[in-house]
């Protein structure tokens, strides 16, 4: 035993440097798969170990490798101290592990011995109920040293050295959703570095997430299973509030950019001939309305204008201007002509001189405009005729004439005739009774005539 531990010291430089080349290598994540492995055979030299660095042992799995007696000297009688290594460097939780003679007497030139070992769980250490829940969740074990592991001959035998097994532990990284990113397998006492796709986090209404290259909590050596969250700036988000004018007047500028959370400027209030505006509404429908003063933007927002149509009266009176034939009627702005109710076609009582018809309204029917209107009837006018009859002295008509009121007739017939008598004989002097006035109504003339007394012989 003693030439083991000074075989041990003088080795021990050795290791050291090849520890110092190990612990550079497991810098990087530890992602290989865990694997029970030979490590091959001693002879007269050691085993490289430097091609096993980073192999993952899971419990259960095995760890091998062989020896061969080179002279009669050699024996079988060494044992390797397997440690497993929570981070403190003690050993006080090795095992021994015993050679199992597979060939020849154990004492023979060219005998072999396998050395096996089965990976145990960390809760079959003494030291486990010290560590904590991190500590406690080992993936595998990882070689990362190895004091010596070689063949010595001497009296005492061969000496198989310490075999360091360092807890290893997954380490994983999530982004700002609460998304794994990846999981590494790190050996304790290394400090992990990301190597993923870039972390991202979903933005809100009020923010976009930048990654700063920083994880919580902050990133240091392995002394457990560890989680680290991908951490973000934020840029508060702007937005574009847009008026609609919904079909009438002019729409305002659009406000932007507008901070979430700010409320967006009143704007002037649009105009429309026939209408009347109604503030701005959250839907084309115009419902919810908006509140300038209360509401604030938290998103790309469109404001509807809402609109209320109009009515105006219409009103048909008679010509006099006053004696109304139907009373005023409320129409929509822009109600078409043809859509206005006219009254019943109004009437105007003849004269002497004239006989009415409706001639139309003044001014014309037009489609509703934005003003009340009346509309005045008209009439046209036809100037009556009349007859005149034309007599004779006998009392016979001589013609009739259809003439126009106010006209004063002339006769244009045969020269009118009276019966003579045994006393007279007559002739027609151009007068007329009564006397020939202009036309106010029918009218009959009796011709007028001389009389002569008449002459006999006897």
């Amino acid at each position: 035993m003693r030439q083991r531990k000074d075989i041990r010291r003088r080795k021990k430089s050795f290791w050291a440097g090849l520890l110092a080349v190990v612990l550079f290598l497991h810098t990087m994540p530890m992602t290989v798969l865990a694997e029970s492995i030979d490590l091959g055979m001693i002879e007269d030299e050691s085993i490289d170990l430097s091609g096993y660095v980073g192999k993952i042992l899971a419990p259960g799995e095995t760890i091998s490798w062989q020896t061969k007696n080179v002279d009669p000297w050699y024996s079988n009688g060494s044992e390797t101290y397997i440690c497993y290594d929570m981070g403190d460097g003690t050993t006080s939780d090795g095992v021994w592990v015993s050679a199992v003679v597979t060939k020849g007497t154990g004492t023979a030139v060219n005998d072999e011995f396998t050395y096996t070992h089965t990976i145990k769980p960390v809760s079959d250490f003494g030291f486990y109920s010290s560590l904590s829940d991190d500590q406690k969740a080992v993936t595998g074990w990882i070689i990362k040293e190895s004091s010596s592991l070689d063949v010595v001959g001497g009296s005492a035998g061969v000496s198989i050295n310490t075999i360091t097994l360092t807890a290893c532990y997954d380490i994983t990284w999530v982004d700002g959703n609460g998304v794994t990113l990846k999981t590494d397998t790190v050996a304790y006492g290394v400090t992990p570095s990301y190597s993923g796709s870039t972390p991202t986090k979903t933005a809100t209404a009020q923010y976009t997430y930048t990654f700063n290259d920083t994880w919580s909590p902050a990133v240091t050596e392995v002394t457990g299973a560890a989680t680290y969250t991908a951490q973000f700036d934020q840029t508060g988000n702007s937005y574009t509030v847009t008026f609609d004018a919904n079909g009438h007047g002019t729409a305002p500028a659009a406000q932007t950019p507008v901070a979430y959370g700010a409320k967006a400027t009143t704007p002037t209030a649009p105009t429309e001939t026939g209408y009347t505006f109604g503030g701005w509404y959250k839907e084309d429908a115009c419902i919810n309305a908006w509140k300038f003063d209360t509401d604030t933007v938290t998103e790309d927002t469109t404001l509807y204008a809402k609109w209320t149509i109009n009515k105006y009266n219409v009103t048909f009176v008679d010509e006099d201007g006053t004696t109304v034939l139907k009373a005023a009627t409320a129409y929509d702005y822009g109600t078409a002509a043809s859509g206005i109710v006219q009254p019943t076609t109004p009437t105007k009582a003849a004269t002497a001189e004239y006989t009415y018809s409706f001639a139309g309204w003044t001014p014309a029917i037009a489609d509703v405009g934005a003003a009340d209107q009346t509309y005045k009837a008209t009439y046209s006018a036809t100037v009556n005729q009349y007859t005149i009859t034309w007599k004779d002295g006998n009392g016979g008509t001589l013609k009739t004439d259809t003439v126009a009121y106010g006209v004063t007739p002339s006769y244009s017939g045969t020269t009118p005739t009276k019966t003579a008598t045994a006393q007279y004989t007559y002739t027609f002097n151009n007068t007329w009774s009564p006397a020939v006035t202009a036309v106010t109504g029918p009218a009959t003339y009796t011709a007028q005539f001389a009389q002569t007394v008449n002459n006999y012989t006897v």
